[in-house]
């Protein structure tokens, strides 16, 4: 399957940055509780949550090989034949009768 960057780089670049804003929220929290609580919890719990993330991954992660791509996956619309122009004449009538 070829990937067609131009396409793909707009939703990874939002999943990167988007990552990269939850990293500085948690980042944040460990940071307020370590400052209010005491660094001892604050890196524990961090750690413990490390751990809690790598048991999920390595629990669900082997599970998601399962999934169809076909089920996650949206049709292009670039790759769609195109309509004639009958077939568009058709649905917009169509659409403004609908509307009355």
């Amino acid at each position: 399957m070829d990937i067609n960057w131009a396409h793909a780089a707009p939703s990874v670049l939002a999943a990167f940055f988007a990552s990269i804003v939850e990293f500085i929220e948690a980042l944040t929290i460990v940071l307020a509780v370590g400052a209010v609580r005491g660094w001892r919890g604050a890196i524990g719990g961090t750690a413990l949550a490390l751990v809690a993330l790598l048991l999920v991954v390595v629990t669900l992660g082997p599970a998601m090989t399962t999934i169809p791509q076909n089920a996650v996956q949206q049709d292009d619309p670039l790759d769609a034949p195109q309509r004639g122009d009958e077939a568009l004449e058709r649905i917009l009538v169509g659409e403004a009768r609908h509307a009355r």
